[in-house]
């Protein structure tokens, strides 16, 4: 009996430990991975389903929308739907101002144009790198502002893309009809009833990136 008894307790711990590995291996699979894994970065894909943009970024599916988001969420791509191939998206106010990482990509709508309507410059970037890509840039205008009394206007720069800080990057991207006029200058009083101008701003190249300096 003695014998049988110590037998007995040599085999509890073996039968013991076999349980509890059991047991883990049926925990370690039954728990979610995300559970155990580190929670996803915040960057995500916006994806611009609206072919007008009043510059409303509580207006869901626009590109004013999409920008709002990336700047939130830094590293992000903005997408186009299918259903914008070959469509145009027109501003009829400016865009955010771009301030983080992004990559604008059109190569979900083929012939995709973004268009400044002839009144807005298209992107102003100022942080982050900016990558832009698969689409044309169209009918962007940028206008220098006025000078003050007996000054020159200001400098008009960028109709397309203007980098005021940080850096961008463009691949398969046209520029069509983009424009910048430098401002009017300010008046100067020269005597009752009479009036001259300074001169106007220096007009920078439309359709291609500058630096703000």
């Amino acid at each position: 009996m003695g014998l049988d008894r110590q037998r007995e307790k040599r085999s509890r711990p073996v039968g013991h430990g076999r349980r509890l590995a059991q047991w883990l291996v049926l925990f370690t699979a039954l728990t979610p991975i995300g559970h155990l894994a580190a929670a996803p970065g915040p960057s995500g894909t916006y994806v611009v389903t609206q072919a007008s943009d009043g510059g409303n970024t509580g207006a869901a599916g626009t590109l004013s929308w999409a920008i709002a988001q990336a700047n939130a969420n830094p590293g992000s791509t903005i997408a186009f739907a299918s259903s914008l191939a070959s469509q145009t998206v027109t501003l009829s106010a400016p865009l955010p101002v771009i301030s983080s990482s992004v990559t604008i990509d059109g190569s979900g709508a083929a012939g995709l144009t973004i268009s400044g309507n002839n009144q807005n410059r298209v992107f102003f970037v100022n942080g982050g790198r900016v990558t832009v890509a698969n689409l044309t840039i169209a009918n962007g205008s940028a206008q220098g502002g006025a000078g003050a009394s007996g000054g020159g206007g200001g400098m008009g720069a960028g109709g397309a893309i203007f980098v005021n800080a940080g850096a961008v990057a463009v691949s398969n991207v046209s520029f069509a009809n983009n424009t910048a006029a430098g401002g009017a200058g300010g008046n100067v009083t020269r005597g009752p009833g009479s009036s001259g101008g300074g001169g106007g701003g220096l007009g920078g190249a439309g359709g291609r990136p500058m630096d703000g300096a």
